[in-house]
């Protein structure tokens, strides 16, 4: 999935970098991406419904279009996740541990929580932040290409 680092521009040059990719996406991998959108949306809806008290049924069309919305999300979040795969083994993309100390750090402080907390949370040695900083380092890779 993408990481913004600077707001929308840097989604839109992810994205158009991503789509000009040769990248096969494996059926099952579309599949299960879909799946999990659409449970997603399920549940924004059914939450949606609590809180403003209506209850909207969509009109076929309404479910196609949504459908084929999320068809293309799926798509492009499973591209989006190989092709940062790639890059990260391209480049030998590394991470050390003072870059995820670095990132546990921004956390808590975007989270108003202390770096114990964040450390209680992903782990002493933070090893479940480590996919997050590589994929933002190789999207910074990325945006230096284009940039």
């Amino acid at each position: 999935m993408i990481i913004p680092e600077d707001g929308n521009m840097a989604d839109t040059v992810i994205e158009k970098y991503v789509q000009a990719q040769e990248v096969d996406v494996p059926e099952d991998m579309f599949e299960e991406e879909l799946r999990l959108l659409l449970i997603e949306e399920a549940h924004r809806a059914q939450y949606s419904s609590f809180l403003t008290g209506e209850f909207r049924i969509l009109t076929p069309e309404e479910k196609s279009e949504a459908y084929e919305a999320l068809k293309k999300i799926a798509y492009l979040n499973i591209k989006t996740e190989l092709v940062i795969k790639n890059i990260i083994e391209d480049q030998h993309i590394e991470v050390t541990k003072e870059e995820l100390e670095e990132e546990a750090y921004g956390i808590s402080l975007r989270q108003n929580v202390t770096l114990e907390q964040i450390k209680d949370f992903f782990g002493e040695d933070l090893s479940a932040l480590r996919q997050d900083v590589l994929a933002k380092k190789a999207e910074k890779y990325i945006r230096s290409l284009t940039g």
